[in-house]
């Protein structure tokens, strides 16, 4: 089972979501997580599958 998480904001993209989010998962011992910056609606959107 994944979970879909979506962040979106007007600057969500380079301030270290991505990052943060994956420093997290690793000390969770999280398996298949993944993050990626996209554009949705004209938003900026951060989308994170664990």
């Amino acid at each position: 089972m994944k979970l879909k998480i979506v962040i979106h904001g007007p600057k969500v993209h380079n301030v270290g979501y991505r990052y943060f989010l994956l420093n997290d998962a690793d000390n969770l011992s999280l398996k298949g997580f993944s993050a990626r910056n996209m554009k949705a609606n004209g938003q900026q959107v951060v989308q994170i599958f664990v």
